[in-house]
């Protein structure tokens, strides 16, 4: 979500030549918070699209810990902190297999976290992002676009699970993304 190192630097090279060190595809995906789930899918799809493609490793992280953004007082509600994740996605039977996934997005909430400069300024000189309690409030539109990603959970949900061949109560555990409520 936020630079992890400095300009120009890739992310996704670091981790292939620190992990395989070969010749291989590997992409940035970077949508904040969806960004680990939305890879997950997208890496599915790329195993279908040729067959010979055996495996593909999917990694997420985050540092907020840069100058532009106040970990402690970014939200309301709770502290963000720093995290990573890595799972591989393989075609070779294993403990888990991947019946279905969905994603979605509610394209409406970018404009709570944009400056009212847009669009922005970059870079060393760009100011620092306001707090959540600095932030003005969230205005109507914005307000009904959070409350409907709880309706958009859900249809995600029904329709990955009728994917998969599952009912409700087939599922033992549920996760997705944080999604907190400013304003």
């Amino acid at each position: 979500m936020h630079e992890q190192g400095p300009g120009g630097w890739t992310a996704q090279r670091y981790i292939l030549r620190h992990v395989t060190d070969q010749d291989i595809p590997s992409y940035p995906v970077s949508q904040g918070s969806n960004g680990p789930i939305g890879s997950l899918e997208l890496a599915a799809c790329y195993l279908q699209a040729v067959p010979e493609r055996a495996a593909a490793l999917v990694t997420g992280a985050d540092n907020l810990g840069t100058p532009h953004f106040n970990r402690w007082a970014s939200l309301e509600n709770g502290v963000l902190g720093d995290g990573a994740s890595a799972v591989v996605l393989t075609r070779r039977p294993g403990f888990a297999r991947l019946l279905s996934i969905s994603t979605g997005s509610t394209a409406e909430v970018e404009e709570r976290f944009r400056d009212e400069e847009f669009p922005p300024v970059t870079g060393a000189g760009a100011p620092d992002r306001p707090t959540a309690a600095e932030a003005a409030p969230l205005d109507e539109a914005i307000s009904e676009a959070v409350g409907r990603q709880g309706e958009l959970r859900t249809e995600l949900a029904l329709r990955t699970m009728a994917e998969a061949g599952l009912d409700v109560g087939d599922i033992t555990r549920v996760a997705h993304i944080f999604t907190g409520r400013e304003g």
